[in-house]
C-alpha cells in the first residue's frame, strides 16, 4: 500500500503551525555586515537604531518591558518567523540587514 498525502492527516494540519524561532541573524544585501542578536532586549535596542535610520517605522516589541518576567509581558512578543522576517536592522554603515 502506497502511503501518499492523502493519508498525511497530520501533515495537512502541521504546515500551518509555527514550529520553531527563526535564527537571529541579519545581513546586509551584499552579505559583508552579519548581525547575530542575543536577547529580546538587544533585538529591541537594534529596532531602535533601525527606526532612528529610516530603516523601520515603529518597533513591534515596543510594549514589552525588559527585566518584566510576567505571562502577560511575554505575550507581547513574538519571535515566529512571520513577525521576524518584517524586521529590518540597520548595520554601523547605515545599510538595511534583513533575515
Amino acid at each position: 500500500m502506497a502511503i501518499g498525502l492523502s493519508n498525511a492527516n497530520d501533515w495537512n494540519l502541521s504546515r500551518s503551525r509555527f514550529w520553531g524561532v527563526p535564527l537571529p541573524v541579519w545581513r546586509t544585501e551584499d552579505g559583508q555586515n552579519t548581525k547575530v542578536i542575543g536577547s529580546i532586549k538587544e533585538l529591541i535596542e537594534e529596532i531602535e537604531k533601525s527606526i532612528s535610520a529610516g530603516h523601520m517605522h515603529s518597533n513591534p516589541f515596543g510594549d514589552f518591558e525588559v527585566g518584566e518576567m510576567s505571562d502577560e509581558n511575554y505575550q507581547k512578543v513574538d519571535l515566529h518567523k512571520h513577525t521576524v522576517d518584517e524586521i529590518i536592522l540597520v548595520s554601523e554603515e547605515n545599510q538595511p540587514q534583513r533575515k
